[in-house]
């Protein structure tokens, strides 16, 4: 394991880092020693001394040595580590990148599989809904289809039948009123018949003639008469011309009525021809004359 490897080059460290403070302390030591022996001793000891003195020389040089290369194993062992466990969290990262991709991937394909699933459900079911609906509008339509069909059927039975009902009644109508013309033909001919005309007009002029020939007859009278006075005759004239005046228009009533009825005659055949179909309303004809 990684720290299991840093601890030992720790350890190392500070076990190099210890040692040169002693190895540091011992040629103090040694120089008191030798100052005290060259005081004591005087110049007697003084080569086995510097011996001594340049041995240790020797001996810090080579710790020195050993402690700038330990410095670099231990260096060099940081860096190993260190790119080690660089390597370890990228290939963890890598296979926890990968991991996260193939849930997110598997989680895609099941959503979309849930997802189309639960669509094709839903469309079946509507998709069945849809045709009940469909077949249940398709036997109503034909119900309904057949109803206006069975009901415009009637309509031309009832219509063919109201048609033959009214030639049948027009024929009558046209009988009927034929034989009204016919009828009433009979009716105003033989009215017209029936009336005195030549009776009534013999009477009036027998009458105007009575008149004429009394007014005659009393003139000459006056005129051969010599005991009536002139006075007399003029009274007499003046109540003959009243009593002329009102016997002509009392004769000439009947006549006047014969005439009304004639023309109320007329009118009744042409308002009857109207009616018929057998004249118009230009041959109204109201007119005195």
């Amino acid at each position: 394991m990684p720290p299991a490897a840093a601890s030992p080059g720790g350890g190392r460290r500070r076990g190099t880092g210890r040692e040169a403070p002693r190895l540091e302390k011992r040629p103090r030591e040694s120089q008191d020693l030798e100052s005290e022996s060259g005081s004591d001793g005087g110049g007697s000891g003084s080569d086995s001394d510097g011996d001594f003195v340049s041995d240790l020389r020797e001996i810090v040089c080579l710790l020195r040595l050993i402690k700038g290369g330990a410095d670099k194993e231990g260096q060099k062992m940081c860096e190993q580590i260190i790119a080690s466990v660089a390597a370890d969290i990228q290939t963890m990262l890598e296979d926890t990148k990968l991991k996260f991709e193939k849930e997110r991937q598997n989680l895609l394909k099941v959503l979309s599989n849930t997802s189309k699933e639960q669509c094709d459900s839903s469309l079946s079911k509507e998709y069945i809904k849809f045709q009940e609906s469909y077949e249940i509008f398709c036997k109503e339509k034909d119900v309904h289809v057949q109803a206006f069909r069975d009901l415009f059927s009637k309509v031309e039975v009832e219509k063919k039948a109201l048609l033959e009902q009214f030639e049948n009644h027009r024929k009558e109508e046209t009988a009927t009123l034929s034989e009204l013309d016919n009828t009433f033909s009979e009716k105003i001919t033989h009215a017209e018949q029936s009336l005195p005309k030549t009776e009534v007009d013999n009477t009036f002029s027998a009458k105007i003639t009575h008149a004429e020939q009394s007014l005659r007859r009393t003139q000459f009278n006056n005129m051969f008469s010599g005991k009536k006075t002139r006075e007399e005759q003029s009274l007499r004239r003046k109540e003959f011309d009243k009593t002329f005046s009102e016997k002509v228009p009392h004769a000439e009533q009947p006549l006047r009525r014969m005439k009304q009825d004639d023309k109320s005659f007329i009118i009744l055949r042409k308002s009857v021809g109207s009616f018929l179909e057998f004249g118009s309303d230009d041959d109204f004809d109201l007119d005195d004359d």
